[in-house]
């Protein structure tokens, strides 16, 4: 059987569009702190600060949603070489030869790519976290992504921030001590990562202080980091956007530069 592969792009959009409207907020805020220099009071407004919002926003969901794509492209990649029997718990390779797969993979070997496969079976892909899928085909290629370093740690706070956002409430429903303390301990990390929302001196830290240009360009750099990380950790080739050498990766750190 002839098996061809395409490639799926959306993980490079996803990322530029967030560094794009990373940039985006940091121009509004620039207006904000030159209009208002010398601390003149009542502070005034600038053109587009309603923006502001929507661009922080979208910086971190792309942000994610990069990080989405990349790791189900990779499973969905894999799998498709795969057939499934026996409820799912045993499997075989179509073609017990490497050339089964697409050529990206290959130097996983094929040990590593059958467990890979294995894991994404239908009820796997319906309820394994972002987090677990990562750490799903670092330990299938033998190694381990470390929660308490920087880049797992970094990786868990952008995804906690993501969730925080989507699924945001003002008041916690039935909130209990040892949420309380979760909550707390994850606003006291997250402000000692970028600075904050210089348009908003009032309010809760999330969501007014944090939402700001400093958060949405924070997201966009752990995202390209942690990929960086993640390919290197399992000795696979780096996609385009996270290769320093490539224009997208050039690309979204010009979107990122603020002088």
């Amino acid at each position: 059987m002839v098996r061809s592969f395409i490639a799926h792009p959306l993980d490079e959009r996803f990322l530029v569009s967030a560094a794009s409207f990373t940039r985006k907020s940091y121009k509004i805020e620039q207006d904000y702190i030159s209009t208002n220099r010398g601390g003149n009071r009542p502070l005034k407004k600038v053109e587009n600060q309603s923006d502001h919002f929507s661009y922080v926003s979208a910086a971190i969901l792309l942000s994610v949603s990069c990080l989405e794509t990349t790791i189900n492209g990779i499973f969905e990649d894999i799998s498709e070489s795969v057939v499934e029997i026996h409820n799912e718990t045993l499997a075989r390779i179509e073609s017990e030869s490497l050339m089964a797969f697409p050529p990206k993979y290959r130097s996983l070997g094929l040990e590593k790519l059958k467990l890979i496969g294995l894991f994404w079976g239908g009820l796997i892909k319906d309820t394994l976290s972002l987090e677990r899928k990562y750490k799903h085909i670092a330990q299938a290629c033998g190694k381990e992504i470390e929660s308490g370093k920087s880049h797992g740690q970094d990786l868990t706070l952008l995804i906690n921030l993501r969730n925080s956002l989507i699924h945001y409430t003002s008041k916690p429903i039935e909130t209990t001590k040892g949420s309380e303390a979760k909550s707390h301990n994850q606003e006291e990390k997250l402000i000692t990562k970028f600075a904050p929302n210089p348009m908003m001196q009032e309010g809760a830290y999330f969501p007014y202080k944090c939402l700001g240009h400093g958060c949405a360009e924070w997201a966009v750099n752990v995202t390209q980091s942690f990929l960086e990380y993640f390919f290197d950790l399992i000795e696979l080739e780096r996609p385009d956007f996270v290769r320093p050498d490539y224009l997208r990766y050039s690309e979204i750190q010009e979107l990122l530069k603020t002088r």
